[in-house]
This record gives structure tokens, C-alpha cells and sequence, in this order.
């Protein structure tokens, strides 16, 4: 999935792609996607940049690293067996997964924290793949300076079928 989204974030230049030449390939990139493992420590991870973190705490502490932060309010619980949303009953339904963006803005810097994850690989997978085939609409709906989530269903193997159990604007 990540190098979904580093592929998703790089477009070919329209009139020069449908030529047969070797300017065909030149592509512009809107944003520098470097994917990276999770770090060891906290105190590792780029301070400055947007985040996008895959899994629970339990896999990544990236994904630890956003639920700290005060705004957040997508928490794993019980050993990373129930996902905790303010004001909602904890979750534990295997099909599950959800994606929280956090918009930042602390001494002049501007960055986006998103997390996909889920109590399986598939809710995870299926929440970074909404979001990857979704963010056009995400984007225009939520802006670039509102904080969201969404729990996202995905009662088969296939990720494409889902259902949006939850969605909301984080205030």
C-alpha cells in the first residue's frame, strides 16, 4: 500500500505520455513520498513532515506516536484487541477498520498526521485503501486543515466491498 501511495502522488505529463519518444515517461511529483519502516523510538520520527502510518501500535510506533497526540481520538486498547473512539463503545468486530486524519499546526508548521489500521491486516489494507481511492472526494469534503475519522466495514476479502460505519469531522 505504500508504494501505492507514493504512485498516486507522481502523474505523467498529459501531452508528452502519449508520445512515443523517451519524453513519455517524464513525470511531475506533487509531494516527496519517502516510505520508511517504523522507528525504534519516538523521539526518531520527523517532527516537521506529514506522517501516513499503517497498523496498530503494535506493529508501528508511528501509529503510538499519533495516539499520544492531544487531538486524537482513535486509540488501540486491551493488547491491540479493541479500538477506542471518543464517546463510542470500544470496537472489536475483525472487520473493521478506520482512517484518522489529524491536522497539525504547532509553531508555524503545518502537517498532516493520517493512520489507517485495523484489528486485522485486511481493515487496515481495506482502510489505506479507501482513503488511497478516496481522497479526491476526502479532500474537498474535509479541506486541508479539518481533522477526520472514519470506520470503514469490510465484511469479505474483498476490499473494494465495504461499508462507512462512522464518519466525522474531529473538532
Amino acid at each position: 500500500m505504500a508504494n501505492a501511495f507514493r504512485e498516486r502522488f507522481n502523474y505523467l505529463v498529459p501531452s508528452l505520455s502519449d508520445s512515443k519518444s523517451f519524453f513519455r515517461k517524464i513525470l511531475f511529483a506533487d509531494i516527496d513520498v519517502t516510505i520508511l519502516t517504523s522507528p525504534i523510538k519516538i523521539d526518531e520520527i520527523e517532527s516537521n513532515s506529514s506522517i501516513l502510518s499503517f497498523g496498530s501500535p503494535g506493529y508501528n510506533i508511528a501509529s503510538k506516536y499519533i495516539e499520544e497526540d492531544d487531538s486524537s481520538t482513535v486509540q488501540f486498547e486491551n493488547d491491540n484487541s479493541e479500538i477506542g473512539i471518543s464517546n463510542l463503545p470500544k470496537m472489536n468486530d475483525s472487520q473493521i477498520g478506520f482512517i484518522q486524519r489529524l491536522n497539525i499546526n504547532r509553531d508555524n508548521n503545518q502537517r498532516s498526521l493520517f493512520y489507517t489500521a485495523g484489528l486485522t491486516e485486511q481493515g487496515t489494507i481495506g482502510a489505506a485503501f479507501y482513503l488511497l481511492t478516496n481522497w479526491k472526494k476526502l479532500r474537498k469534503k474535509y479541506k486541508d486543515e479539518d481533522s477526520f475519522v472514519i470506520v470503514l466495514r469490510f465484511p469479505s476479502r474483498n476490499i473494494g466491498e465495504f461499508t462507512i460505519d462512522l464518519e466525522r469531522k474531529i473538532e
